[in-house]
């Protein structure tokens, strides 16, 4: 794969998810909870999916989707207050059972 062929590479913006500390309250929208994630475009078709616990136990927690525009952002995004975890958004498919493709 060529840097051509990576997320992120030309300047497209690359598709995350953010998992986020859930704040006490009613339920809040995508842009509540984005507004302090700094080069974070929220994804406004995405409702903000709550979880009962983080991946080592913190919580409750929710994850909203979204765009950074560079690979770095990526971990300036990790290291902000709040954030639990952020992954790359990596398309999904079905799994044939009987292991081919589908």
């Amino acid at each position: 794969m060529t840097s051509a062929d990576q997320p992120g590479s030309d300047q497209q913006p690359m598709a995350v998810m953010v998992e986020l500390l859930s704040r006490p309250g009613p339920s809040k929208t995508v842009d509540d909870l984005a507004a302090d994630l700094v080069g974070f475009a929220p994804d406004h078709e995405f409702e903000p999916v709550p979880m009962a616990t983080g991946p080592t136990g913190e919580g409750p927690t929710v994850i909203i989707r979204g765009s950074i525009d560079t690979p770095d952002r990526m971990a300036q995004l990790a290291a902000q207050p709040g954030v639990v975890r952020v992954w790359l958004d990596t398309p999904t498919a079905p799994i044939d059972p009987s292991g081919l493709a589908i």
